[in-house]
């Protein structure tokens, strides 16, 4: 991270969008390598299923909450990567903050979607002239902003489907253990 207080609001702009992009590309990931988890284990399950000498046999109900926990979680996954016709800008809502929390945190997608477009425009100008920033600028504010607010959503349904994923992964070893 950058230290904002010696950056121009350009550099300030700049090292933000750069943030953010790199975070929406690492969620990406994330959810891609989820997709690739949940269809192998599916895929095991299936094939275990159909195995002579399968475990299945014994508990077919638990067969059924596993692939379909599983199934969920692929599903929610896959979702992420389908992009949003309308972006709604909630910037409107506003979060109480504690009185320990001076600085919003920039670095942090949700931060930064909780914080909303007028609010960052104020803390990069920082008591400089409104006309410090270019109309360029204010396009990538609004282009960061966007981005910020799809890798926010994206994480969101990331860690969702983690716990589906986690939740079928343990189904699978209690039901081998037991």
């Amino acid at each position: 991270m950058c230290n904002t207080e010696k950056q121009s609001p350009q550099q300030t702009l700049h090292s933000v969008y750069e943030y953010v992009k790199g975070s929406l590309s690492f969620v990406e990931a994330k959810n891609g390598s989820l997709v690739i988890f949940n269809t192998a284990i599916i895929l095991g399950i299936l094939q275990a299923s159909q195995s002579s000498c399968s475990f299945w046999d014994k508990d077919s109900t638990c067969f059924l909450v596993t692939t379909a926990t599983l199934f969920i979680s692929l599903m929610i996954a896959l979702f992420s990567f389908m992009p949003l016709r309308a972006s709604k800008d909630k910037s409107h809502k506003k979060k109480e903050k504690s009185k320990n929390d001076k600085r919003p945190n920039i670095y942090s997608t949700e931060g930064l979607t909780d914080l909303g477009k007028e609010a960052f425009a104020k803390f990069l100008l920082k008591g400089e002239s409104d006309d410090a920033l270019t109309s360029a600028d204010y396009d990538l504010l609004e282009c960061t902003m966007h981005t910020a607010r799809v890798s926010s959503r994206k994480y969101k349904l990331f860690r969702i489907a983690l716990i589906f994923s986690i939740s079928g992964v343990l189904l699978i070893l209690l039901l081998i253990l037991f």
